[in-house]
């Protein structure tokens, strides 16, 4: 069965459109250790946070990381020009799940919103 919505569309085309879209700085392409690449339409500058429990990707306020590139450079004389930064964990719902204070329901649906 193809992409969700047009059965006449094969994955193959959507992720080949996927990478054509990140080449042209359109999309940005995420690598993460867990699971397929990811997607995302946000551009600017900015890390991201993975749950290792749900798989939940979330970003990261650029704020957050403060001045990594030029902690970086004062640090080892490296010019970073970029950077793809991904922190893996586990979120708060699935911390919560395992306090028992979230149900399975709610990781699932949390899960489904990421696709």
């Amino acid at each position: 069965m193809g992409a969700a919505g047009n059965p006449s569309i094969s994955l193959a085309t959507v992720y080949r459109n996927l990478n054509c879209l990140a080449q042209s700085g359109e999309l940005r392409k995420i690598h993460v250790a867990v699971g397929a690449d990811r997607f995302d339409g946000q551009t600017h500058r900015h890390s991201h946070l993975v749950c290792r429990s749900c798989g939940e990707m979330s970003d990261l306020d650029p704020k957050v990381m403060g001045s990594i590139s030029e902690d970086i450079r004062q640090a080892t004389g490296f010019l970073p020009s970029e950077d793809d930064i991904v922190i893996y964990g586990v979120c708060e719902n699935a911390v919560n799940i395992k306090k028992g204070e979230n149900s399975m329901k709610e990781l699932k649906e949390a899960k489904q919103k990421r696709t």
